[in-house]
């Protein structure tokens, strides 16, 4: 084989090549045309994946917030109700005292008056 030989059959397969190039152009246009909207559609829901994850990450933290404060209220109101408890019990604590003290008054007067009965009754005795 010669140099011309070889030429020749590179310029077959050259003519070979831009024919099938010509026949498949459009074809090949369009693959490229598809890729390039597939690429940008996948762009686009990408942005949308990462937009939508960071807002449920954000409500999540918003959440979690959430659930802190209320393990505050809750501990807040066991406070409050042990408190609450405590001044029940002291309010019962009175009630007795109050009936108590009421005895207590009445059995003082009675007293007086039997102080005064007898003071009266002295009194008398030594005029």
């Amino acid at each position: 084989t010669s140099l011309e030989e070889i030429d020749m059959s590179l310029e077959a397969t050259k003519a070979e090549v831009e024919a099938l190039l010509e026949r498949h152009s459009g074809d090949i246009a369009n693959g490229y045309a598809q890729m390039k909207n597939l690429v940008e559609e996948i762009d686009e829901y990408s942005f949308k994946v990462s937009e939508e994850t960071a807002n449920a990450v954000n409500q999540l933290r918003l959440c979690k917030d959430e659930f802190q404060n209320l393990r505050i209220v809750e501990a807040r109101l066991a406070e409050r109700k042990e408190a609450l408890q405590s001044l029940v019990m002291l309010n019962s604590l009175f009630d007795g005292f109050d009936q108590r003290l009421s005895g207590g008054a009445e059995e003082l007067c009675k007293l007086s008056h039997d102080v005064r009965s007898c003071f009266a009754t002295c009194s008398a005795i030594a005029q």
